[in-house]
């Protein structure tokens, strides 16, 4: 649990297929992840962060 979910090898179906039944059997584990995602994001992904890299983009292009 890496705290908004689980990080398993890319070619381990089995892994996978673990992490998803103990997510479908666990409400409290996903009800938990979805919270600490849901925060994780409303931190750091906002509005000002938006418009500042939006900003920065457009700066970035008018100078070429």
């Amino acid at each position: 649990d890496y705290g908004t979910g689980f990080i398993f090898a890319h070619k381990d179906v089995n892994e996978l297929a673990g992490y998803m039944k103990t997510f479908a059997h666990d409400e409290e584990l996903r009800q938990r992840c979805a919270e600490r995602a849901y925060q994780r994001l409303h931190d750091s992904w906002n509005y000002e962060l938006y418009t500042d890299c939006l900003q920065s983009f457009i700066d970035y292009v008018a100078q070429k």
